[in-house]
Formats: structure tokens, C-alpha cells, sequence
């Protein structure tokens, strides 16, 4: 075979090698990863401090395959003028055995029909990983999905009494109804997070069930940066093609899409973003400050105020412990205001790998991200239970999200469709119609957030979202999962204007 015609062989091997140790990277890291969230994460940096998924790819992917690549060019090597390759031992004595190896002859010789081999190989378990995402039509086909069903609240009248309610949104990383028990609508024998249950019972929730459940996740909305942006604007998170777009150049972040913060901000809200981690994480402090001028309370900030020593770092900044604290703090601060005001607060402790156990926490279960959201639904009640005796209760809506279903390999045995995220409706200014058997998703979050602090919509919903205090259908509930997944996979000049400065 010809030097040229090799070398692409090769490349195509190397190829092949390197998409099947990709799959296993993403199986160990990312137990539920998707085509689009695979797209972001690359594309995106995420400021953890703990760990550099880049670095880790390269590490376990490139090097292994550029490694076993690299032998299959030794093995193809001709060694002799009749194309054979012998191997010389010597035993411990004078005699030398010629070995004639069969196997490496049939390879050098039939090198083509196994790089094909591998090429398809490889190409099916691609498949088999992303076959219910629709890869095609993200790069080629265009979808009227938005002309059709996106209610611009550009052009929908939003009204507010004189004092609207105050606005807590509490996202807490990768909760999911799935950690109660079987009887109470979960996965499990033994209730994991039985604060939240009784948090959810007590108050409204929105459930796929007469359990306490929640909503479906669809397509675009299934990691942080995703679920913000659809339950407060009610579209998904997709990447612009344009290179000028990348996250570290962004000076705006979905310039021409109207958000919650953007309304608030217009209504006179002091809007305020809280977290632990580095808000800089897959660009949710551009976010923020593009749509509603949030004041950003980070990890960051902590230290540059000296909250938290210079040098101080636990998981991906600081711990919800912490966080509730500081929380604390700043809303009995944001109550001596006579405006109102909108608080945003992302927990991170839940998050995976395997999450981060508090030294104070419970030790429960057998198993570390198990005690975990023990811990987080018990510091959740805790802070609500605070919440409870400050004055300014009574008039704050309090809205409690888990953001995505979570990736961490605790669930990698479960079924996804059986997966919901939790949510938590508390001091909501008005009542839902009906909240069980709803099916849903974290689009229809943007209008009921916006009702249940007192807003009216000229509508039945904004964005691609529909109000779950009325009866209206959801796009879920019309469309279908695999209809609506198919449609936002696909690609739309009016979404795109979103995107334009």
C-alpha cells in the first residue's frame, strides 16, 4: 500500500480509537450526556477550580489513541523483502526460534477492511449514544417551531399591581423528585430528601403525577446555564455559529431575547445573583448582567470582600453552608429597601462527581451523593424555616428549582424518563387551577414565575412557555416529547436573531 494511502488509513484508525475512548470519558463523567450539552462544555469554560475537563479529555482520550495508533503503525511496518514479520527469541540457550506472526500479516495485509471496521464500529456507538437526538437537523434543517408557537413578550402586555411581590428563586443543583421513596413518587425504597417532599406537599407543586413530582427535561435545558436561561426566558440554549460569539468574547448574552431579569429590572426590582462557585461558570454572570443588571454575590466577590479568606476553596468555591449564611445576610440587608427586590441563589454541593459530603452532615446512606441531597434537602428546609420568621415573608415569592436532571453515575441505572427535576412553589399570589398530572417543562417556568409574584400576561404564556397557573396546554402537552426535542434540535432565523447584537 502506497505512503499517502496509508497515512490517511491511519488517521481514519486514530480517528476511530479516539471517538471510543471519548464514549468512555463521557460514560464516566457524564452518566446522562447529550449531543447539545457535550457542544457547550466544549466550546464553553466552566471555571472549576477542582477540575479541567479539557485537560482530563486529552489525558484519557487523544493520548491512549494516539498510543495505540502508534503500535498499529509499528505492527503494519515491512521488516522483510517477503512482507513477513518474525520475531527472534532465545531461550536460555543457543537455539534461536523463527515465529512467523499470522495475525500481524493478516492486518498489514487487510489494513483497509479493518480501518473500515473500526470506522463503522465506531460510528454505531455514536449513534447508539446520541440516536434519540436529532444530530442532523441541529447542522441542516430549519424548524417554524418559533413562528409558530414563540409569544414574543416583546409585544404581550405585563402588568404588575402597585407592591408585586418579592421574588426568592432557589436553583438547586441536579435535585430530583427521583431521590423519594416509591410511595411518594420517587425511585427509591427509602426517602432520601424527605424535607423537600413535605416542603412540596405543603405548598404547590407542579408533578408529572398525583405524586410530587416535576417537569420533563427537554433538549437545551439539561445542565445550569441551560435551565436559567430557559426558565427565565423560555427558550433553549443553543450556541451561535458565529465565531465572534465565543462565551469569552461576549459582551451581551442573548442581546434580543426579553427575560424575567429584564422585566423585574423595569419594574423597579433589585435584582441580586448568588452563588458559591465562579458566576464566570458556562457564562452566567454575563448572563445576568446583559438582562436585569443583577449585582453579582460570588465566590469571587466573598474574597475581594473578605468574607472568605484569599486562599479559601472547598468543591467549586464554597460550601452551601456558607452560602446560606451569606444569604441570609444579604436578605434581611435587601429588606431594609424600599423597593422590591429579586433574589437568584444557585446551591452547588449536589453537584457531581459523587457531590461534596459536609463534615456536619448526617451520614445515612452507604452511599456519598445519597447523604449528600440528605444534607442539601435538610439545609434547604432550614433556610426556608428562617425565611418563615423574617418580616418581609409574607410578601416574597419563593420559587425552588431543581435545575437538570443531575449527571452524576448515581442514576446511570435509571431510567431518564422516569427522572424529574423538584420544584417548590411558596407564597404565590395566586393558585394553580391544577397542578398534578401537568407535563411540563422548564420553559413554562418563565410565565409562572412572573404570575406568581403578581404579573398578568396579556397571554397564555411568554417565550415558549405557558403559564402553569391556567389551563393551557404546555408545548409538551401538545406536541409531544420526541416532536418538540425534534423541533428545537433544529436550526431558526427568528432564534438566531436572539443572538444579534
Amino acid at each position: 500500500m502506497k505512503f499517502p494511502k496509508k497515512i490517511i488509513l491511519f488517521f481514519l484508525i486514530f480517528l476511530s480509537i479516539t471517538i471510543f475512548f471519548i464514549l468512555l470519558w463521557l460514560n464516566s463523567n457524564f452518566a446522562h450526556a447529550t449531543f447539545e450539552q457535550i457542544l457547550f462544555h466544549i466550546n464553553i469554560p466552566d471555571n472549576n477550580p477542582t477540575f479541567d475537563y479539557k485537560t482530563n479529555l486529552i489525558l484519557l482520550t487523544l493520548l491512549p489513541a494516539s498510543l495505540i495508533t502508534l503500535c498499529f503503525i509499528v505492527l503494519s511496518m515491512d521488516f522483510s523483502k517477503n512482507e513477513s514479520l518474525f520475531l527472534y527469541i532465545k531461550l536460555f540457550t543457543k537455539i534461536k526460534f523463527r515465529i512467523q506472526i499470522y495475525p500481524i500479516q493478516l492486518f498489514r495485509k487487510h489494513l483497509f477492511i479493518f480501518t473500515i471496521f473500526l470506522i463503522l464500529l465506531s460510528s454505531y456507538l455514536v449513534y447508539k449514544k446520541f440516536k434519540s437526538y436529532n444530530v442532523y437537523g441541529y447542522f441542516f434543517e430549519k424548524t417554524a417551531l418559533y413562528d409558530q408557537e414563540y409569544i414574543n413578550p416583546k409585544k404581550i402586555k405585563i402588568t404588575f399591581p402597585e407592591k408585586p411581590n418579592n421574588l426568592i428563586v432557589i436553583y438547586l443543583e441536579s435535585m430530583e423528585t427521583t431521590m423519594q421513596s416509591k410511595e411518594e413518587g420517587g425511585l427509591f425504597n427509602q426517602n432520601i430528601i424527605p424535607e423537600l417532599t413535605k416542603l412540596a406537599k405543603d405548598n404547590i407543586n407542579f408533578s408529572q403525577s398525583d405524586h410530587v413530582g416535576g417537569s420533563v427535561q427537554v433538549s437545551f435545558t439539561g445542565w445550569t446555564m441551560a435551565a436559567v436561561v430557559a426558565s427565565t426566558s423560555g427558550i433553549p440554549l443553543k450556541l451561535s455559529n458565529k465565531k465572534e460569539n465565543d462565551m469569552e468574547r461576549y459582551k451581551v448574552f442573548l442581546p434580543n431575547a426579553l427575560t424575567l431579569g429584564d422585566i423585574l429590572e423595569k419594574e423597579g426590582y433589585n435584582n441580586i445573583l448568588m452563588e458559591g462557585s465562579d458566576s464566570k461558570f458556562s457564562g452566567l454572570k454575563t448572563f445576568f448582567q446583559s438582562h436585569g443588571k443583577f449585582q453579582i454575590k460570588d465566590y469571587n466577590y466573598f474574597k475581594e470582600n473578605g468574607l472568605i479568606p484569599k486562599d479559601y476553596l472547598v468543591w467549586w468555591g464554597i460550601e452551601d453552608a456558607k452560602l446560606f449564611n451569606f444569604a441570609k445576610q444579604e436578605l434581611t440587608d435587601l429588606s431594609k429597601d424600599q423597593r422590591p427586590f429579586a433574589f437568584v441563589m444557585n446551591t452547588m454541593d449536589t453537584h457531581f462527581p459523587n457531590g461534596y459530603l459536609d463534615p456536619n452532615a448526617d451520614i445515612k446512606f452507604d452511599n456519598q451523593y445519597a447523604n449528600v441531597n440528605a444534607n442539601s434537602s435538610k439545609q434547604l428546609y432550614e433556610f426556608i424555616e428562617w425565611l418563615k420568621s423574617q418580616s418581609f415573608f409574607k410578601n416574597t415569592t419563593i420559587i425552588i428549582l431543581g435545575d437538570h436532571l443531575s449527571m452524576d453515575n448515581f442514576y446511570k441505572s435509571y431510567d431518564v424518563n422516569q427522572r424529574f427535576p423538584y420544584n417548590c412553589v411558596i407564597n404565590s399570589v395566586v393558585q394553580p387551577k391544577h397542578m398534578k398530572n401537568r407535563n411540563f417543562t422548564t420553559f413554562d417556568w418563565f410565565p409562572t414565575i412572573i404570575e406568581s409574584i403578581g404579573g398578568k400576561i396579556d397571554a397564555p404564556g411568554l417565550g415558549l412557555g405557558r403559564s402553569l397557573f391556567g389551563n393551557d396546554q404546555t408545548l409538551l402537552e401538545k406536541m409531544g416529547k420526541d416532536s418538540l426535542n425534534n423541533e428545537l434540535s433544529k436550526n431558526s432565523d427568528t432564534f438566531n436573531h436572539f443572538w444579534n447584537n
